[in-house]
């Protein structure tokens, strides 16, 4: 039978927590204590988390009050600046600003790659984009339904390039239902613009980093793998308009944390990156990428997760073994 407390034990309990709390919201205040923030980037300069990630660091930098740099990591689809922030000390100050298909797809289907879950704090989501489907400017097709022709005329001839593994997996969903089995799809480890330009691809799909290329001239889009028409080019129709309606993909931007970051912390790098994202210019210049706002919290990003990697899982189970 256990003895209740006396006054002076209850008076030592709620002094520990006391101590306790007052520890937690000492760390919160003084985060990151004038000490740098690194933001890692598991790919090389210029894509999407790239992007983002500098605009962060450019924001943080006046929301935390420190200096706030990026660090491109890139490698393993992902996973190498996965595993520099996952085996980083879990103090706030090192950071993953990722995109959906290398933290939740990538550790489905390549060794060493960081458990998306348990190595990791999620912070927030800043955004989310889709894609287009773009062939070089004097490519014989201009609609998508010219593409299906044409490489249905010519089989073992026609060719689309992926820059991460969500978008491959895509790709080949894709071709699979448009009847293409003799299309390749080839991976790239950087940028697949100069291969798709030469004609050593003739398609991508692209996370809308074509845009300027588009506007030259120099790529032309055939559609776009979202729920609805990009305002910017209102006349190419989304793949479900155009029967395709299994085809999807949504990829998120975000940031995490290590496995262990204390609450606050976590808390008060939410409400910071919450701030950044509302600022006009941020807005603008999302808006010039065709980015999508969206910011999450924490609890909301650990259900986005969880749910990317069944979806995956459900994914990769349906692609042939010839295709994965």
């Amino acid at each position: 039978m256990r003895t209740p407390l006396s006054i002076r034990g209850w008076r030592r309990v709620v002094l520990v927590l006391s101590c306790a709390l007052g520890a937690a919201a000492s760390h919160a205040q003084a985060y990151p204590d004038g000490k740098p923030v690194r933001l890692v980037v598991p790919y090389a300069p210029g894509g999407a988390a790239d992007i983002v990630a500098r605009l962060l660091a450019e924001k943080l930098a006046t929301g935390l009050a420190t200096t706030v740099f990026v660090e491109n990591r890139p490698g393993a689809d992902g996973a190498i600046g996965g595993q520099a922030v996952a085996s980083a000390k879990p103090d706030g100050l090192s950071l993953l600003v990722t995109v959906s298909s290398a933290h939740t797809l990538t550790p489905l289907i390549s060794k060493g790659a960081p458990d998306p879950v348990r190595a990791f704090e999620p912070v927030a989501t800043v955004g989310k984009l889709g894609l287009i489907a773009v062939v070089r400017s004097d490519f014989p097709a201009r609609t998508f339904q010219e593409y299906v022709a044409y490489a249905r005329s010519n089989p073992g001839r026609s060719s689309i390039g992926s820059s991460t593994s969500g978008i491959a997996l895509t790709s080949e969903k894709l071709k699979r239902a448009a009847g293409l089995p003799g299309v390749v799809v080839v991976p790239y480890k950087g940028p697949v613009f100069p291969a798709l330009l030469t004609g050593e691809i003739d398609m991508t799909l692209d996370p809308f980093n074509s845009v300027s290329l588009i506007k030259a001239g120099k790529i032309r889009p055939l559609a776009v793998v979202a729920e609805q028409r990009n305002a910017e080019f209102p006349d190419v129709p989304t793949l479900a308009e155009l029967g395709y309606k299994d085809i999807r993909y949504s990829s998120w931007i975000g940031v995490l944390a290590p496995a262990g970051t204390p609450r606050p912390v976590v808390d008060r790098l939410n409400a910071a990156i919450a701030t950044a994202m509302a600022s006009p210019d941020v807005l603008k210049r999302f808006q010039d990428h065709h980015y999508e706002v969206m910011v999450t919290k924490p609890a909301e990003f650990a259900a986005l997760i969880a749910s990317d990697i069944a979806e995956w899982k459900a994914l990769i189970a349906s692609t042939p073994a010839a295709e994965k």
